[in-house]
């Protein structure tokens, strides 16, 4: 439903950058709430982390757009020499290397904040739906694994002091 809802205000709209929307949404939403609440961490802490650097770029390169490129290609490269598992940590350089192709490409003075806010938005929207959704917490799921597990295994010694042995099997 959230997919579909992001692909309407992107196509409806013409939000350029409303695909971050239904990015976020498809990379944070777990079937878990706590799964997907420590995704939402990292993927906004990566985000401001990457924003941060790509100002820092900006900075540095001035008004030098030519060199942009060259620096995507860096970033991309210590990216996959990286190769880090850390979610937090992709996002840093998928977040830097969303906003230097699109400065490169359509720099406008809103990208950082579009950025963030299309991000936070997702992010927001998505931890909400999980809740409403897939309201499942794994403690839950565990303790009522668990509590399984105690009446079988209850059962199983109810039959064994009856002499029911065959009825374990049943079990």
């Amino acid at each position: 439903l959230l997919f579909t809802i992001w692909t309407f205000v992107w196509h409806h709209w013409g939000f350029e950058n409303s695909a971050w929307l239904l990015f976020t949404t498809a990379s944070i939403v777990q079937p878990y709430i706590d799964g997907s609440l420590t995704k939402s961490a990292m993927r906004v802490t990566g985000t401001f982390a990457g924003a941060t650097v790509f100002i820092v770029i900006m900075a540095i390169v001035g008004n030098d757009m030519s060199l942009v490129p060259a620096i995507l290609l860096l970033v991309n490269y210590i990216y996959i020499l990286l190769d880090s598992k850390r979610y937090d940590v992709s996002m840093v350089f998928i977040t830097l290397s969303a906003l230097l192709i699109y400065a490169a490409a359509v720099p406008t003075d809103t990208l950082i904040l579009e950025r963030i806010g299309y991000i936070l938005l997702g992010v927001g929207i998505a931890t909400a739906a999980n809740y409403l959704i897939l309201p499942y917490r794994l403690r839950d799921e565990n303790l009522e694994l668990c509590c399984r597990y105690v009446n079988l295994a209850d059962r199983m010694l109810t039959c064994i002091r009856n002499g029911d042995t065959a009825d374990i099997h049943e079990l």
